[in-house]
């Protein structure tokens, strides 16, 4: 509900947006309004300033009428938005005329309630839309009805010369609705089309960016209508105040400089910033460092903030055989600094394009990763890479609790002691099948990798060429006993660049030890360092070339 927002002192940083939003109602009254589409990540507030613009909109001017909605995500039939949408406006509408916000908060009333309600506030023009809406309702025609419903804004202004502000939050959700036979009219919500060009009922739009990015902008052209507001971070200078202010609502006392390292973790995310608070409460009044950092790991591990991440991939993940693979391309997609070709990933997790397709278009829909034109990256948001970190550890790698939370807490005593956020150096791990020319997959996955890291082209030819050399010295003349994988890890870095290779072979073809590799090999030109060791399943591998200066290019 629209009076659900937080207290204003609660409510930092966003001012500024604030007060631009406001103008809206004086914009409307002049004729001069235009719908807009405010944009932003999961979580960075969208919601919440669109409740504080309508409780300001409700109590402080009287241009124009406030009408704040969110689409029900267990609504999945056009008549129950449509009937929802109506009965809400009226509400909303008398509401504000009489100032009683009792009225916004009456879920029960019926529409023949409602109806009666309307004459005796003598809204007559309120009578006539519920009748000629009950009328549309006859005809079971699905878009007459939707039609009508999300219309009743711009016709109570026909009618009573007052302009409407209507602020819809959840909007994607629009675009699921059926029609009273079940047939498929996932489209209806297209006519928003022409309801947001109303310069006397302009329309706030929000909900999931990806989402209504491709509604907005790709699937139709409704965006060139909206004007288009992007909600980033607040600063950590007000991070910190929205830190403090919570910890002084629910009595906790925390030194400042403990949250410093949070404030930076959480890049101005406010849902995070509350979640982590809301939290600590529960762990005592007087916090300590290892106190916070317990709770966040549980958090990004077992809490809410895990939950809501990991909710969201199984909502938009069903397929059961794609849920390794997609990790595991999170998981390489997190240790990356730019972005990556989408066939690269084909080739590199041996998945068909068609699959791949189906994992970016997931990943989008999600709220997870930014689609440039021809490729893609991570969203920039460190609760998500620690969360996918987190389950990477468990579920693909088979790490105890104590090894995972070794890993994502590694930084800590950086962080607490400068507060300023190392760069973990890039992984990139992939499974090769045991089959005839495996190297070719190699080769050309080593090739993406390097020219992702600058290295430069002579040496990404050195390093492919001691690999096929590594693999002629390894494969057996003839097809082996020993089945399985090869499991390789590119590691690049500033001095040096690694490759291990994990066979499933107990014994080499003809490599029994690095000594045994004769100096005027291409392996042993090109490669500084080669060692061997000893696996439960195989051996494995680790090849070390030394970058020069002269071998890594200016990005």
């Amino acid at each position: 509900m629209p009076f659900s927002a937080l207290l204003e002192k609660d409510f930092i940083g966003r001012n500024h947006e604030l007060e631009s939003l406001y103008d809206i109602h004086s914009e409307v009254k002049r004729g001069i309004a235009t719908s807009i589409f405010l944009s932003g990540q999961r979580g960075i507030g969208k919601t919440e300033l669109l409740k504080q613009l309508f409780q300001l909109l409700y109590w402080k001017q009287h241009e124009a009428v406030p009408f704040f909605y969110t689409v029900n995500p267990a609504f999945a039939s056009v008549y129950d938005f449509s009937m929802d949408y109506l009965n809400k406006f009226i509400r909303q509408w008398l509401s504000f005329q009489k100032k009683d916000v009792s009225l916004i908060h009456a879920n029960g009333l019926s529409t023949e309630n409602l109806m009666h309600l309307a004459e005796k506030s003598d809204a007559h023009w309120a009578v006539d839309i519920i009748g000629n809406f009950l009328q549309v309702k006859t005809s079971a025609d699905a878009a007459k009805l939707f039609f009508s419903a999300i219309n009743t804004p711009y016709h109570s202004y026909l009618t009573t010369g007052m302009p409407v502000i209507v602020i819809i939050d959840n909007f994607q959700k629009t675009k699921e609705f059926y029609g009273p036979h079940s047939e498929n009219n996932n489209n209806l919500w297209m006519l928003f089309e022409e309801v947001i060009k109303y310069r006397q009922a302009p329309h706030i739009l929000t909900g999931s960016q990806t989402e209504l990015q491709g509604m907005f902008f790709e699937k139709t052209s409704l965006g060139e209508s909206l004007e288009f507001i992007n909600l980033s971070g607040i600063d950590k200078s007000t991070s910190l105040k929205l830190f403090t202010s919570f910890c002084n609502s629910y009595g906790i006392a925390v030194d400042r400089e403990l949250l410093s390292p949070f404030a930076d973790l959480f890049n101005g995310n406010p849902f995070y910033i509350k979640n982590f608070i809301q939290t600590l409460r529960k762990e005592g009044k007087n916090l300590s460092a290892d106190d916070l950092w317990n709770v966040y790991f549980n958090e990004i591990t077992i809490g809410k903030l895990y939950t809501c991440w990991i909710s969201q991939l199984r909502k938009h993940i069903p397929r059961l055989e794609l849920r390794k693979v997609s990790l595991e391309i999170l998981y390489h997609l997190c240790s990356r600094r730019t972005s990556t070709a989408p066939s690269n990933l084909a080739n590199m997790f041996l998945i068909s394009i068609n699959d791949l397709n189906d994992i970016v278009n997931i990943f989008q829909t999600a709220g997870i990763i930014e689609m440039n034109f021809s490729s893609l990256k991570l969203t920039e948001d460190t609760i998500l890479t620690n969360v996918i970190k987190g389950l990477y550890n468990k579920e693909i790698l088979g790490n105890p609790a104590d090894k995972i939370k070794e890993v994502l807490l590694k930084e800590r005593h950086i962080a607490a002691d400068t507060h300023v956020k190392t760069v973990e150096p890039p992984l990139f791990e992939i499974t090769i099948p045991n089959i005839p020319r495996a190297e070719l997959i190699a080769l050309t996955s080593l090739e993406q990798i390097a020219k992702s890291q600058n290295i430069s082209p002579e040496t990404i030819g050195q390093l492919q060429v001691a690999l096929v050399d590594l693999f002629t010295n390894i494969m057996p003349q003839e097809k082996s006993s020993d089945d399985g994988n090869f499991y390789l890890k590119f590691k690049p870095g500033k001095d040096k660049f690694i490759i291990e290779i994990k066979t499933p072979y107990k014994e080499l073809a003809s490599l029994s030890s690095p000594d045994a590799i004769p100096e005027n090999q291409l392996i042993k030109r090109y490669i500084d360092d080669i060692k061997l060791e000893g696996t439960t399943s195989g051996i494995k591998i680790i090849l070390t070339k030394e970058l020069k200066k002269d071998t890594v290019q200016a990005p």
